[in-house]
C-alpha cells in the first residue's frame, strides 16, 4: 500500500483507503481496513498483510512480524511481504539479523531467491561485504538451472561500482543463457559504468 497502484474494483478503494489513513497517522482507521480486508477477503494475504503493516509502522515490530509471518504462510513467495519483514527483522535485531533471516526464508524455499539481494543489501549495512557476496552467491547453489542468480550477482557488483566484475558475470551467464535480455541490458549498463 505504499505506492500507487491499480488495484480493481473494491480491492483497490480499500488500498487506497488504508495507504491515506496510514499517511495521515490515523492508526485506528488503517487497522479497522486491515480487519475488514481479513473479513472481505478470507484465505488470502491481504488482511494479515495490512494488520503487520499497521503494527510495523507504529514500531510494535514483534506483533508486525507475528502478523507478516502469518501473511507469508498464506503466500510464500510474496515480494511485499518478503521486503516488509526485512524492514522489520532489521529494526528487531539490527542489519545483519535482517541479512540471516533473509537468507534462511531463499534456503527454506530452494529455486525463489528474491530475499538474498536483500540480504545482501543488510549485510552491506552491517558493513559485512563478505557475507553480503556470499548471501548473492547462494543463489547459484538454490536455482542453478535459472538465469537470475547470474542477474542478481551482476547487480551486485554494480551496486558496489565493480563494473569490470559484472561484465564478467553477465559474460559467465550469457554463455549459459544467451538469449536472456536482463542480462543483455545488464552487461551493456556494466559496460556503461566501465565508460565503454
Amino acid at each position: 500500500p505504499d505506492r500507487t497502484e491499480n488495484w480493481p474494483g473494491r480491492l483497490g478503494t480499500l488500498l487506497r483507503d488504508f495507504a491515506a489513513r496510514r499517511q495521515k497517522r490515523d492508526w485506528g482507521g488503517a487497522r479497522a481496513l486491515a480487519r475488514s480486508a481479513r473479513d472481505t477477503y478470507p484465505g488470502t494475504v491481504l488482511g494479515a498483510w495490512l494488520e503487520g503493516v499497521v503494527e510495523f509502522s507504529q514500531g510494535h515490530f514483534a506483533k508486525g512480524e507475528e502478523y507478516l509471518l502469518e501473511a507469508l504462510s498464506a503466500v510464500p513467495r510474496s515480494h511485499r511481504v518478503i521486503t516488509n519483514l526485512g524492514t522489520v527483522w532489521s529494526r528487531q535485531g539490527g542489519a545483519a539479523y535482517a541479512g540471516d533471516r533473509l537468507v534462511e526464508l531463499a534456503e527454506r524455499d530452494r529455486g525463489f531467491v528474491y530475499p538474498l539481494p536483500f540480504a545482501a543489501l543488510a549485510y552491506l549495512e552491517a558493513r559485512d561485504p563478505s557475507r553480503a557476496e556470499a548471501a548473492i552467491r547462494r543463489a547459484f547453489d538454490l536455482a542453478p538451472g535459472s538465469p537470475v542468480p547470474y542477474r542478481q550477482l551482476a547487480e551486485f557488483h554494480m551496486t558496489l561500482d565493480r563494473g569490470g566484475e559484472a561484465v564478467a558475470t553477465c559474460d559467465e551467464g550469457l554463455e549459459r543463457f544467451p538469449n536472456d535480455l536482463d542480462l543483455l541490458l545488464k552487461r551493456a549498463r556494466s559496460n556503461l559504468l566501465l565508460g565503454d
